[in-house]
């Protein structure tokens, strides 16, 4: 008489569908897929003889939710703002 042994046989134990478990890969890869990443403006201010402005309060408005920023410029004209949502700015 053969011994039965507690485990089931490998080859009788259910497995899911390869095409469930793509499915639920791609369903928990999706959200990484369409990830945003924040966007940078950088720019220089200069006036009408094309020199550096220092000290000019640069704003930028969002085109869809009106949201403000704003900085000011450095010695050199140069002006950055980070870190922006995406969107059209």
């Amino acid at each position: 008489m053969r011994s039965r042994s507690w485990w089931p046989n490998p080859a009788a134990v259910a497995r899911p569908p390869r095409t469930a478990v793509w499915a639920l890969l791609t369903v928990l890869a999706a959200p990484m897929a369409y990830a945003e990443d924040p966007g940078t403006i950088v720019g220089v201010v200069r006036n009408a003889a094309h020199t550096p402005v220092a000290d000019a309060t640069v704003t930028a408005v969002h085109a869809g939710d009106h949201a403000i920023r704003a900085t000011v410029s450095h010695t050199d004209g140069e002006y950055a703002f980070a870190d922006l949502p995406p969107g059209n700015w």
